[in-house]
């Protein structure tokens, strides 16, 4: 699965408007934006408030657009995270032969566009670890969202299995050993669970939206959360996976919340659950690669 590489004509794009806004709404631009993973994402321009916004295309079968506008919806009455606003959402068929989702822009670019200096990315950490840690404050009694797990263990073992099983076909012979033993130790190496805690989900540098106001860069917002309670130590292992912050964004978020003993290993399976994702969504060489590198070091840390 990759960018569904959809182009919208101004024909779409003034049906969408009318839909959305209503009639006499004129489009003035349509310009691709950087960063879309698993839809094609643009920018269009119309003569009417708000002036600007993002559209999402999308011709996946699963209408993955609903959960994230679930989760955009959700982050912004629980928590104080900024994150767009959702203002139109259709599924294929109903207007247009695909899936639209049309959401407010944040202003700026995402944080891989950018080369910041030492002391510039140094501030963004800072800013990104208290957005987390406000975040991070919020808790529940059951795990995930919409589907409701009294452990974390039930829920996460659920993920990563089904990431395993879709994978399986592309994974290497040694992953494929690997893999199911440290599948059943997985239960016991993730004891104890943390709290049920409300988390972005997929938290790397194209979903972190940075805009300069003067000298200073700040943090617009965060977009294409996959929203959810989870341990906490899920969020902190995905942002360490693409090396997504320094050492800063710890530094700071350490003054608030502490790491718990043995976050080392289990962060490992956290990101093994990323890999074998990004394996079932992309297939690249990279991904099938790693997964063996990091189900390696599992093994090793294990003690299997």
């Amino acid at each position: 699965m990759g960018p569904a590489n959809i182009t919208l004509s101004n024909e779409s794009a003034h049906a969408i408007l009318r839909e959305w806004l209503g009639t006499g709404i004129n489009c003035r631009h349509i310009r691709p934006l950087l960063g879309g993973m698993c839809s094609t994402v643009l920018e269009i321009g119309f003569d009417a408030p708000p002036y600007l916004a993002v559209v999402k295309l999308s011709t996946a079968p699963d209408y993955h657009f609903q959960v994230e506008a679930t989760s955009l919806d959700y982050l912004r009455r629980h928590s104080q995270m900024k994150v767009p606003k959702v203002y139109f959402l259709r599924r294929a068929g109903d207007l247009l032969e695909y899936h639209i989702l049309v959401l407010e822009r944040l202003p700026g670019v995402n944080l891989e566009q950018v080369t910041l200096t030492l002391q510039q990315r140094r501030d963004i950490d800072y800013q990104l670890a208290d957005i987390l840690t406000e975040l991070h404050s919020h808790h529940n009694d059951t795990y995930g969202l919409i589907d409701k797990y009294e452990s974390w263990i039930d829920e996460f073992n659920e993920q990563i299995s089904r990431w395993f099983d879709e994978g399986r076909r592309l994974l290497t012979p040694r992953s494929l050993e690997l893999i199911p033993p440290l599948l059943n130790a997985m239960p016991q190496a993730l004891q104890p669970s943390g709290e049920p805690t409300l988390v972005h989900g997929d938290i790397w540098s194209a979903n972190i939206i940075i805009n300069k106001q003067a000298d200073r860069w700040t943090v617009s917002g965060l977009i294409d959360p996959a929203t959810q309670y989870a341990d906490v130590e899920y969020e902190l292992a995905y942002l360490q996976v693409f090396d997504t912050v320094t050492d800063a964004f710890f530094e700071r978020y350490y003054q608030t919340y502490l790491l718990r003993t043995g976050y080392e290993i289990r962060r490992q399976f956290y990101w093994l659950n990323t890999m074998l994702l990004h394996v079932v969504c992309f297939g690249s060489r990279s991904y099938i690669e790693r997964t063996q590198s990091i189900a390696e070091s599992l093994e090793r840390s294990l003690g299997n």
